[in-house]
């Protein structure tokens, strides 16, 4: 064999092999493309689900918050009408209006306690259950003190002293709730930055 004929078998033999390595690349190559891209699907997949789990998370706090604020609301307006009572002016109001405004807010958080009760945790419930029992006891407690005079400012100190008494259970009430949303969210946010850092 001379020169020409080794050379043109070593050329065709490198060439074959190196057919034959790119037909092996190619292939795996294939393979490799396939996997990335179903990894790829299911890290979607994944992902999709976690933004819809943290989706509903969120949704489940905004309703579990909504509830607590406008439980707070009404202790607030009740407990406003009675510094509005507490703080009237000779001539200022009338004791008709107040029997109203006061009868009305706590006939309005008296039912919001009870639309809501189903929705609050054991102790939260104990806690409303009892605000409730204080705005019934406003209510009576502010018509009674209130007919003893003629105007709202000539209260007695008695009913001063009772009114200032419910208002701070209302306070506290506020408070304890105040204090579990706080928890609650804070839970949420280090919880959510937890997971998502």
């Amino acid at each position: 064999m001379d020169t020409e004929q080794i050379t043109i078998l070593v050329v065709g033999g490198t060439g074959a092999a190196l057919a034959l390595l790119a037909l092996i690349i190619a292939v795996a190559g294939k393979l490799s493309a396939g996997s990335v891209q179903k990894d790829i699907e299911h890290l979607q997949q994944d992902i999709s689900r976690q933004e819809s789990a943290q989706w509903m998370k969120n949704r489940e706090l905004e309703k579990w918050l909504k509830v607590r604020s406008a439980i707070l609301l009404g202790m607030q307006k009740l407990k406003e009408e009675i510094s509005r009572i507490l703080h009237a002016k000779p001539g200022a109001l009338k004791k008709a209006s107040c029997h109203k405004a006061v009868s009305d807010t706590g006939r309005a958080f008296s039912e919001l306690c009870e639309n809501h009760a189903g929705k609050l945790g054991e102790f939260e419930q104990t806690v409303v259950e009892r605000a409730k029992d204080v705005a019934v006891e406003v209510t009576y407690q502010a018509r009674a003190f209130l007919d003893e005079v003629q105007d709202p400012a000539e209260l007695s100190s008695k009913g001063r002293e009772t009114l200032l008494r419910l208002r701070a259970e209302l306070t506290e009430a506020q408070q304890f709730l105040r204090d579990r949303m706080m928890d609650r969210l804070m839970k949420h946010v280090l919880k959510d930055g937890g997971e998502g850092g």
